[in-house]
């Protein structure tokens, strides 16, 4: 990509007031106001040829931005907590319990972040909804067992004085979900993820209230406009925190504490200028429903002045259409019928293989393509079905497996869609974003597994309209290098057969693989910026959609799944909602 082209997007980057940092959901206009300028500014005539060449020269130099952002949430979103100051200077702290000793707001304060965590027991019990607590995490861990109706004594046990004692960390593994489910207890974690904001802020909310040194280091964060980041060791996968990368100097996680704590920051100043009162706490012992509707509404709150995080992201997996290998597949179950009915068959070095390698899609495959493309463009806005086509319309981001089955059917079922369900000149560079993302790849067990390097996929014919589709996959094929599909080589096919046994994938590599490319998933939602719903489809294989879904998808069926993350955040499932219903 050439000197110019990087040039021409620092400038279109500091009109629009961003900086290099940006998120795939930046990349579409601005790829094409990097273009726009450069045809204006070429000494040549603009024929298609000229046109094209710019369009891949400035979604290249767009895509290596938004590549250095990627999984990161960038620090300028986080500062976005103060509010009206969004846009002043900050600095970061990060802070946990067992932080470095410093009066870091030079406020003589040694344990300035310290007493920010959780975890930090004040010298006077915290009263909290009216009970009495030793630190924020006991609460917190409490709220479990309210929400689920737990006996009194097991709610009373995370109080002064009870059976859970003063210790925040036993606090936490009283609240985890080992010690959960030995007490009986299943804990439905949807209404969980969405009230736990809730709980949070009101835990700190009246902390700030009864804790005086933990209001005056607070109000000290917004005088000195310090942005907090709350450190966890999970990084990315983290929801309450996360940390920096050592690689790339940025930040990964969704540090939704310290968000709460910025917001709380602001409103403590205030109370320690005297241009605020300190909000009442409960001294009444407030009962299980009032505490699960304050919650709630607290929850809602939070949700409308942070941002939706909590919103459920809108995702829709597709299995490719039909490929070659899938119909030669067919056609020889089709004059051996009895291997229909003998499973154990496909377990044996004896089962059929029509050595296609990295097959592309058969002509019934295009044709499904075709067909999923023009009913969503042409449904009827007055129909049933309209929901669902608006949803794929609608999609603004697209991950794909790296084979050439799952990349003709990006670019064929993709094919002149609209962004966000407006009527636009069809150009690429406004398209969905596509990334490639090798984890997503069929299990290893056959010839069609085995995949290619990316300069040898972009001479490929088929790959064309994916190409034209989405200006991001070329430089990305670049850059595909040898067996991204694993150590499996042809040469390990016996003459008609599937792979032996001995050089298929393992189950346990497909596992650990599927898991790796849910991460990845999450990790492209949640570091979004924030929109109310971030849309993304997902283009891979049956295999690998059964691992996740424990279902067998049809080709070319786009399903609708939920995201869902465990008690503490640290793994991730997908749960089906349903196949899309676009011939309502």
């Amino acid at each position: 990509m050439s000197a110019v082209a990087r040039a021409v997007l620092r400038d279109v980057l500091t009109e629009r007031g961003k900086s290099l940092h940006l998120s795939s959901s930046d990349s579409s206009a601005i790829a094409g106001e990097v273009t726009r300028r450069l045809l204006a500014a070429a000494e040549s005539p603009i024929d298609p040829a000229l046109k094209a060449a710019t369009q891949r020269e400035a979604a290249d130099v767009v895509l290596v931005a938004v590549r250095d952002s990627l999984r990161a949430v960038g620090q300028s979103q986080r500062a976005q907590s103060w509010g009206d100051g969004a846009n002043a200077q900050y600095r970061a702290l990060q802070f946990q319990l067992r932080s470095k000793l410093g009066d870091h707001l030079s406020i003589g304060i040694p344990e300035t972040a310290r007493i920010l965590s959780n975890m930090w027991v004040p010298t006077e019990p915290l009263r909290l909804d009216g009970r009495l607590f030793r630190s924020v995490e006991h609460y917190f861990q409490r709220a479990k067992y309210v929400l689920v109706g737990a006996p009194a004594e097991e709610v009373a046990a995370f109080e002064v004085g009870g059976a859970v004692g003063d210790d925040p960390k036993k606090a936490r593994v009283a609240g985890g979900r080992k010690a959960f489910e030995a007490a009986g207890h299943v804990l439905d974690l949807e209404t969980w993820d969405n009230l736990s904001d809730g709980v949070m802020r009101s835990a700190l909310g009246q902390r700030m209230g009864c804790d005086p040194v933990f209001r005056r280091v607070l109000a000290e964060v917004a005088r000195q406009r310090v942005l907090l980041q709350h450190f966890e060791r999970s990084g990315a996968k983290s929801y309450w925190g996360g940390c920096v990368s050592k690689a790339s100097g940025q930040w990964h996680g969704g540090n939704r504490l310290g968000e709460i704590l910025c917001q709380l920051a602001g409103e403590c100043a205030r109370i320690e200028d005297g241009a605020a009162e300190i909000l009442a706490v409960p001294i009444r012992v407030l009962s299980r429903e009032e505490q699960l509707a304050r919650w709630r509404h607290v929850a809602a709150d939070l949700t409308g002045k942070l941002g939706g995080d909590r919103e459920r992201p809108r995702i829709v997996i597709i299995r490719h259409a039909e490929s070659a290998f899938n119909q030669a597949e067919e056609a020889f179950l089709d004059t051996h019928p009895e291997l229909r009915e003998t499973p154990e068959h496909w377990d044996t070095d004896e089962v059929y293989d029509p050595h296609l390698w990295d097959a592309p899609l058969s002509v019934k495959g295009r044709e499904q393509c075709r067909q999923l493309n023009e009913t969503v463009q042409h449904v009827d806005s007055a129909s049933s079905a309209s929901v669902a086509a608006n949803l794929l319309k609608s999609c603004d981001l697209v991950l794909c497996s790296p084979y050439l089955r799952t990349l003709q059917t990006a670019g064929l079922c993709f094919e002149g869609w609209p962004i966000d369900g407006l009527d636009r000149d069809r150009d690429a560079a406004e398209m969905p974003g596509l990334l490639l993302v090798p984890e997503l790849g069929e299990h290893v067990t056959s010839s069609c597994d085995i995949g290619r390097i990316g300069l040898d996929v972009l001479a490929d014919a088929e790959v064309q309209p994916a190409l034209q589709t989405f200006p991001s996959l070329a430089p990305q094929l670049k850059s595909l290098g040898e067996g991204w599909w694993g150590a499996t080589r042809r040469d390990h096919f016996p003459p008609g057969f599937h792979l032996s046994r001995a050089h298929r994938e393992t189950n346990a590599s497909l596992r650990k693989r599927c898991s790796s490319a849910l991460d990845i998933l999450a990790a492209e939602i949640e570091t979004a910026p924030r929109k109310k719903c971030r849309i993304v489809a997902v283009i891979g294989h049956s295999s690998h959609f059964h691992e996740w879904t424990g279902e067998w998808l049809d080709n070319c069926s786009p399903t609708e799944v939920e995201l869902h993350r465990s008690v503490h955040h640290d793994q991730y499932t997908l749960r089906i909602i349903g196949p899309l219903a676009l011939n309502g």
